[in-house]
């Protein structure tokens, strides 16, 4: 007797297994945009594997390399310059398969120096790679990093 779970399927429908997998992912990519967009730095760490790494493009503190929960714990919750008002993050997009999720952050804000406010509006795309369990991989890209290096201060990490 076969077990459906391990079967091949037919083009187009996903076994139970994958099915399973694709659920677990939606909910662990969800809980990470929710957890972001809230800035719940508790919640966000304990989606993270210990072994996660993260690569964020740019010129400002939080982009590099960064392995490991702690060193993408610092990246991921990099303070905005102290000059940033309004801040409002969400998900917009979300896509999930199996063990990858891809979802699109927007990110709404205004920058005032004292002297001129300047809207920021930044949507930034990141790819997450999951156990089922645990992100294991993050991927950001961005559409306009030139608003990212203007809002997070600093120069990247090694």
């Amino acid at each position: 007797m076969s077990d459906a779970s391990t079967e091949a399927s037919p083009a187009g429908e996903a076994t139970a297994t994958e099915a399973l997998a694709t659920q677990a992912t939606r909910e662990l990519a969800t809980a990470f945009g929710s957890a972001l967009a809230a800035g719940d730095a508790n919640q966000l760490s304990q989606l993270l594997a210990n072994h996660v790494a993260c690569r964020m493009p740019g010129r400002h503190a939080a982009a590099g390399v960064h392995p490991g929960r702690d060193r993408v714990m610092n990246a991921l919750v990099s303070p905005a310059d102290e000059r940033v008002r309004d801040v409002c993050t969400e998900v917009t997009e979300l896509v999930v398969d199996e063990r990858r999720a891809f979802g699109v952050l927007r990110t709404t804000g205004q920058l005032d120096d004292g002297v001129v406010t300047v809207p920021n509006d930044v949507e930034v795309a990141v790819h997450l790679q999951t156990d089922g369990e645990r992100i294991l991989g993050i991927t950001e890209y961005n559409a306009d990093q030139y608003v990212l290096d203007r809002i997070l201060p600093g120069t990247p990490s090694e």
